[in-house]
């Protein structure tokens, strides 16, 4: 680009110059307007986290699409084989899972009877990705949570902090919990040390304003072993 500057700059000196000598003085040609500097790209926006009540932090998911199975009357303590039936599925039909397995529980096992538990299992895929029957798809647009992260097995402790306490803090802290809870699941499905396991759950929530009233507490799973 230099070059070719210099090289105009040049050949319009010379012409000047002949001009000059065979006919008087010419106007100079007027200097070529300066190029606005490039600009960058600008770098992927991260997610602002605040930091919440009972060790959470309070962020907006990206969106998302979840491939997943609806089960009914099945305990908790036995989700892993349906997550196990999911990855089957998503790898017969080629579709490539973009993250770790999930739990959307849409029942509170204490309200409700053993054979009436709903919950979905399944794993975020592309946006482009249309899986085949019996896999469902969901669209899960960006939203609100508060997040709080797990390690270790699923027993009475986790039981009280995550489905007990943290929702009760959650709402003293003037978030309403306003949709099912989901769990995350870092961990290969193999992993058979609860050493190991590392778990996300979030919680949907929405900021109360003074007039709006506390929402109703959140479904959680039965306390047991791994998924």
């Amino acid at each position: 680009m230099r070059a070719r500057m210099i090289g105009r700059v040049l050949a319009a000196a010379l012409a000047g110059a002949a001009a000059v000598s065979c006919s008087g003085p010419v106007p100079s040609p007027e200097p070529a307007a300066p190029r606005p500097p490039a600009v960058a790209a600008p770098a992927p926006a991260t997610p602002a986290v605040r930091r919440g009540p009972e060790g959470t932090e309070i962020l907006e998911t990206e969106a998302l699409v979840l491939a997943y199975l609806e089960v009914e009357g099945i305990p908790y303590t036995e989700m892993g084989e349906g997550i196990a039936r999911v990855a089957r599925l998503l790898e017969e039909q080629g579709i490539p899972a973009e993250g770790f397995s999930r739990t959307v529980y849409l029942d509170d096992p204490r309200a409700v009877d053993t054979a009436a538990y709903r919950y979905r299992v399944g794993f975020p895929v592309a946006r482009t990705a249309l899986p085949r029957k019996p896999l469902q798809r969901e669209v899960l647009e960006p939203r609100l949570i508060a997040r709080a992260r797990h390690e270790g097995d699923y027993d009475e402790a986790y039981q009280l902090r995550f489905y007990e306490r943290i929702p009760a803090a959650l709402r003293a802290a003037g978030y309403d919990v306003v949709g099912p809870i989901t769990e995350v699941y870092g961990y290969p499905l193999a992993q058979d040390d609860p050493q190991q396991w590392v778990t996300e759950v979030w919680y949907p929530v929405r900021e109360r304003t003074a007039a709006a009233p506390p929402a109703a507490p959140p479904a959680g799973p039965d306390p047991g072993k791994k998924p």
